[in-house]
């Protein structure tokens, strides 16, 4: 891994976009992650947020259901797309359980969600045209209210097994544009390669930090999620300060919204800093009081202050 300094994620895409296509780089192998990072284009738009989810281990994990620990996770990475998920198989013809992996990227109205695996093509041309969709090989249909679908997915296209849909103001063709992928970018390839072979994960332009969260079933008890967060700071020695804080405060911090002690949802915290990097890694085992999901929970309703994450103000 090399060196580099803490933009936001959008600038550090762009950085290495500008330096002319993809050099072949690490993104084509590797994780189920970085697999799917290495289909979208690194682009200010997709840099701006991006959430996936391996549909199949997942569901695997849950048993194919909501309930229990990593049922929580179930549609992780389809965004705006999963309140709709009974929907979409007759309207678009797309059927987000038989999916492999999930990915989405940026921020209405420029989102972008793909859909890898168990889709068919020709099943998603006739029923989104037969709902009123129409074109080629996108498919659109300005927002409807009488088809509330095509409020978050107004742009849709099948690509073999696959399925993208975007946004209002979507550009569809960041999928396999063969320009420098996510997964090659500076600070989102580092942040994915710090957070390993993850079920799930979320990247987000945090503040003060570029941030990577994702979470993994334990490697000696399966049924127990391990919560990995990445942090890329300014120098080694912020991340020293850095590492130090976040030890203390899973050790000994609470939770601002519920006043509750970061202990009860977290142990046995391990941070270290990655070598000759700035990315602080910390792992936490998951008490029984916290689901697969609470990492990205608390992370939303910006409670994790003492680990140096909080998202970006939309506004």
């Amino acid at each position: 891994m090399r060196t580099v300094a803490p933009l936001t994620l959008a600038v550090a895409a762009l950085a290495v976009a500008a330096c002319g296509g993809d050099d072949g780089g690490s993104g084509s192998d590797g994780t189920a992650l970085r697999q799917a990072l290495a289909r979208l284009e690194a682009t200010s738009a997709t840099s701006q947020h991006i959430s996936f989810g391996d549909a199949a281990r997942i569901d695997e994990a849950s048993g194919g259901t909501f309930k229990g620990t990593w049922g929580s996770l179930t549609g992780w990475g389809a965004d705006q797309l999963y309140p709709y998920r009974e929907q979409l198989p007759d309207v678009l013809g797309i059927d987000l359980v038989a999916s492999e992996s999930l990915i989405s990227v940026g921020q209405p109205p420029h989102v972008v969600s793909l859909i890898e695996g168990g889709q068919d093509a020709d099943e998603i041309t006739a029923a989104a045209t037969a709902s009123g969709w129409s074109g080629d090989p996108v498919l659109t249909l300005e927002m409807d209210p009488s088809q509330p679908v095509s409020v978050s997915a107004p742009n849709v296209q099948p690509v073999g097994s696959d399925a993208v849909v975007g946004g209002q103001s979507a550009d569809l063709s960041v999928v396999d544009s063969g320009e420098t992928s996510l997964a090659d970018a500076p600070v989102i390839g580092e942040l994915a390669d710090c957070l390993g072979d993850v079920v799930a994960a979320q990247f987000i332009q945090a503040d003060p930090y570029p941030t990577g969260l994702g979470v993994r079933p334990d490697e000696d008890d399966p049924d127990t999620p391990v919560s990995v967060l990445c942090t890329m700071t300014t120098s080694v020695s912020d991340g020293e300060r850095l590492a130090a804080e976040m030890d203390e405060a899973v050790t000994s911090g609470e939770s601002a919204l519920v006043s509750r002690p970061y202990a009860d949802y977290f142990t046995n915290p391990d941070v270290e800093i990655l070598e000759g990097e700035h990315i602080v890694r910390m792992e936490v085992t998951h008490t029984p009081d916290a689901s697969a999901i609470t990492i990205f929970q608390m992370a939303a309703t910006r409670d994790l202050t003492g680990l140096a994450v909080e998202m970006p103000s939309l506004n």
